[in-house]
């Protein structure tokens, strides 16, 4: 029996292009991923505010959690947690970053 192969890491961004207290929007394989600095780290999360679908990275990010600007609702950067309910969570999905480059995999997401 064959192991899987682990999913591909895929150049998505300049980690300069990601400003300071919000987030980048990137398309990734059709989907729409926020990307997040914070703490010397960069994340990506599902970009779609579950409750109406709003991009989260338009948002205001602070202290490692984004706020959809439209109705409120928080979300941490790192895992993509509801601050209200930590039990569900927008996807996330693993990052790296090499020579300025931010990488990132996207199957399966780090969260269900």
């Amino acid at each position: 029996m064959s192991e899987a192969a682990a999913p591909a890491w895929i150049a998505v961004a300049s980690v300069d292009r990601i400003p300071d207290g919000r987030g980048l929007y990137v398309v990734v394989n059709d989907a729409p991923v926020a990307l997040f600095k914070w703490n010397d780290s960069v994340f990506a999360i599902d970009d779609r505010c579950p409750h109406m679908g709003m991009s989260l990275a338009t948002g205001v990010m602070s202290d490692g959690v984004v706020e959809c600007p439209w109705h409120g609702w928080r979300f941490r950067v790192t895992d993509g947690a509801w601050i209200s309910c930590p039990k569900n969570r927008n996807p996330s999905f693993p990052t790296r970053v090499l020579d300025g480059v931010v990488y990132l995999q996207m199957n399966p997401p780090a969260t269900p």
